[in-house]
Order: structure tokens, then sequence, then C-alpha cells
């Protein structure tokens, strides 16, 4: 089965298929995503580095989270759930947008649409307990 792998900094890709032209029409797709998404974008996911949290509830671990260096742009639902699993905190991601939601309401977080989904990240001088 052929395998191709590339590595470049912090990014490796890996692909595996049965043929060579599958891997072919893989690596396509791949460099569609790359010549569509901005290069800005490509280099902060590969550089950011998700803060290490411990929480006893999901509101507290999306404002320590959000109170962090990392939380200091906007961030999609996508990545708050990523930054929860990685410090192995787990719940439903429709727990996590009611959360996101009521915080929004009770004006302890800001959202806004854009193009990746709601963004999320807590006023400037926000106190939050």
């Amino acid at each position: 089965m052929p395998l191709i792998r590339i590595k470049s900094g912090k990014i490796e890709l890996e692909i595996q298929a049965e043929t060579v032209a599958e891997i072919k029409e893989l690596l396509e797709i791949v460099k569609d995503y790359i010549e569509k998404a901005s290069p800005i974008e490509l280099q902060r996911e590969a550089e950011e580095e998700i803060p290490h949290v411990t929480a006893s509830t999901c509101r507290e671990a999306i404002i320590k989270l959000l109170s962090s260096e990392w939380g200091r742009r906007p961030r999609t639902l996508r990545e708050i759930m990523k930054a929860m699993e990685v410090n192995a905190i787990y719940y439903p991601e429709k727990t996590v947008t009611g959360i996101l939601t009521k915080m929004v309401k009770k004006g302890l977080l800001r959202r806004r649409e854009g193009a990746r989904g709601y963004e999320y990240w807590l006023p400037p001088g926000a106190e939050v307990s």
C-alpha cells in the first residue's frame, strides 16, 4: 500500500492509500485546501499552543481558556471544544453551546458571527467568577 509522508516545521502530513492514483487525488484535495486557506490562519493554527487548565465545570473551563493568552483573540466553538479536549475536559457540544449562549446573554462573553462560525471572547475588564 503506497504511503507518502510530508513534514514542514510543526506540520506533518501522512497519506496512505490503495493506489498511487488515490494518493494523487488526496494530494489535490490538500493542495486546494492550502490554496484557499489564509496563510496567516494556517500559520496561526500551526504555532498556537493551547493552555493547560483544570476546571471542575464546563463554565469554569471556558472562562480559564478565554482568560489565557490563547483566548486573547476570538475563538470558535470548534477551537474551544478542541482546547477542552486537550485538557481532558469532556462535555457534549450541546452543553458547551448552551453555556456559551447563557454567558453571552448575561454579558460575560461577547459573540460575533465570523467566517468560521460564531466567535467568542471575554470583554475587556470582564470580572467573571
